[in-house]
């Protein structure tokens, strides 16, 4: 728009006496001196424009090949069916990064224990690079309708789903879809 304005002026400048347009002396002045700031202003602005768009195309450089890096942390589910001292104690680690403390079971461990020992429930570990960085329990929906149906009046029984008893993932790594890998690998068990 500025460039418009400069060619507007340098027009006027030019051909102003030959189109009947009476230019003073000090409007003349004005427009020499100002034709020349708004070229340089407008130049500025082109610069500042290109090198502001470089910069973007080289972030955006940068956070592909991030995304795409080897070294990428890459986000996994597995589904858990056997009782593993080492997730537990990741369980019992995310929970008290991830809660509050008056949110814990007072035997959170004997609990934990308990829902990864039951071959009914079904535990979800979410992993990146063999680092346990959140989990998914359930357990089955009738289970849970035995527990709750006191408390909700509007839970029917289901003896074909699961119940989501709890799930955590350590606060660096939300936002990456952790929790739907994690429910990717529930629904498929769960139909």
């Amino acid at each position: 728009m500025l460039w418009i304005g400069v060619l507007l002026l340098v027009c006027l400048l030019l051909y102003g006496k030959s189109c009947g347009v009476e230019i003073k002396p000090i409007t003349m002045a004005l427009l020499k001196v100002s034709i020349p700031i708004l070229t340089i202003i407008s130049l500025i602005m082109v610069y500042e424009a290109k090198t502001t768009l470089e910069a973007c195309d080289d972030e955006e450089d940068q956070f592909a090949s991030a995304l795409l890096s080897d070294n990428e942390d890459v986000l996994s589910a597995k589904s858990v069916t056997m009782f593993d001292a080492k997730i537990l104690e990741s369980i019992l680690t995310i929970n008290r990064e991830c809660f509050p403390s008056d949110w814990q079971y007072e035997d959170s461990r004997e609990y934990y224990k308990g829902m990864l020992s039951n071959t009914t429930n079904i535990n979800i570990i979410l992993t990146v690079n063999k680092k346990y960085v959140g989990y998914l329990l359930a357990i089955p929906h009738k289970q849970a309708f035995k527990e709750l149906r006191n408390d909700d009046e509007q839970m029917e029984e289901d003896i074909k789903s699961f119940y989501i008893e709890t799930a955590a993932i350590l606060a660096e790594f939300r936002g990456r879809n952790g929790l739907d890998l994690m429910l990717k690998k529930l629904v498929p068990i769960n139909v």
